[in-house]
């Protein structure tokens, strides 16, 4: 393993890293120095009034989803191919992780298996 000399960690876990230096770079995780949560600092900057989201308002408009915590889908989100799509999916596959769709797919294609086998004993009985 080599060595970086201009490389520096500061760790906050053993997965975990507040804050990473590459040469005159700095990767901070901003929100391990925040006093209270992301949410409850939102919470508390809405009181004041939406005018103080300038640059959201700008963007997104003043609706009031955008200035209350939302839900990211990061187990759907698995690739770049995931950022084309014109649609939304189906909520089951947001809901549940990859691991857990393809396990209902199975079963959804072995439960139409044996439906077709029956169908198939039915039919050769009848004939």
């Amino acid at each position: 393993m080599r060595a970086y000399a201009d490389v520096g960690i500061i760790p906050l876990s053993g997965e975990r890293n507040m804050l990473l230096k590459i040469s005159n770079i700095v990767f901070m995780d901003l929100c391990q120095f925040l006093a209270t949560s992301l949410d409850n600092l939102v919470r508390a900057l809405r009181k004041s009034g939406i005018d103080k989201f300038a640059n959201t308002i700008r963007h997104f408009g003043s609706d009031d989803a955008y200035f209350e915590k939302g839900c990211y889908p990061y187990e759907y989100m698995t690739d770049d191919s995931k950022l084309d799509e014109t649609q939304l999916p189906p909520k089951a596959d947001i809901l549940q992780p990859p691991h857990q769709q393809r396990a209902r797919r199975q079963a959804v294609r072995a439960r139409e298996a044996a439906v077709d086998d029956v169908r198939h004993d039915d039919a050769a009985r009848l004939a």
